[in-house]
């Protein structure tokens, strides 16, 4: 169950850090506090999977990440949009954490093969994929309250998720090339390889150019529609890495 924990951690991280990012001089307040709950609830979610069959030492890394939610979404609500950012921090620091116990190769047959820069490193880029991707939607949908809103906002966080693939897709070339195993894998661990790297890596790459090319016209609905689907594949393909990441004991 520690693969559960350490894919919530990985998304709470990343939605924490794409938050603490985004411009609150073009965004509303109500945007960054709304938001904050969500990532309370998945600190949740990782604190009762955690208590409940493990990993321990998650625990209370878990609990951090509710707190810091909690006071986020306080402080912003009261305006105080710096210190709400402050709060996000912790949060993904709390985050990193987590997945860096929890990280799924220590469910795999190379348990200690993997160094904790490593572990954290691959929390990092998986973190920042599937926060960016999942912000901005959830930005897209805010424009149905704020119609008026800027678009400079959308915009960069889907440079953000463009840039985060590319780190991704870096570390997983280099995670490779350290730890390949000795055999190449065959059978259906080869399909969901190649899976994970087609909908995870490949796929977002058109999606997010499509956004890109939608907010121009600008229609910030069908937009948003697109980001829905960079979210699905996204979410496949950070799922299939800690599955494979269990089987090969390696980052994927």
């Amino acid at each position: 169950m520690s693969l559960l924990v350490g894919f919530v951690a990985r998304l709470a991280g990343g939605l924490a850090a794409a938050l603490a990012g985004a411009s609150t001089r073009d965004i509303r307040p109500g945007y960054f506090q709304v938001h904050s709950y969500v990532v309370l609830g998945l600190g949740a979610l990782a604190a009762a999977v955690a208590w409940l069959v493990g990993p321990a030492a998650a625990f209370w890394s878990a609990v951090a990440v509710v707190a810091s939610g909690y006071v986020a979404s306080i402080l912003f609500a009261y305006g105080l949009m710096r210190s709400g950012k402050l709060a996000l921090g912790l949060a993904v620091a709390a985050s990193v954490a987590i997945a860096s116990v929890a990280f799924p190769a220590q469910e795999g047959r190379s348990t200690g093969s993997i160094p904790p820069w490593a572990a954290a490193l691959d929390a990092v880029t998986a973190g920042a994929v599937l926060g960016s991707a999942l912000a901005a939607m959830l930005l897209g949908h805010w424009y149905l309250n704020s119609p008026g809103m800027k678009l400079r906002p959308l915009r960069a966080l889907i440079l953000a998720c463009a840039a985060a693939l590319a780190a991704r897709a870096a570390w997983c070339a280099v995670a490779w090339w350290l730890w390949a195993p000795a055999s190449p894998p065959a059978g259906g661990t080869a399909a969901l390889l190649g899976l994970r790297y087609l909908a995870g890596l490949a796929a977002p790459v058109p999606l997010l150019w499509m956004t890109w090319q939608t907010l121009k016209i600008p229609n910030t609905q069908s937009a948003t529609g697109i980001l829905y689907v960079v979210v699905i594949v996204t979410f496949i393909g950070e799922l299939s890495a800690v599955l494979l990441a269990a089987q090969l004991g390696l980052p994927v």
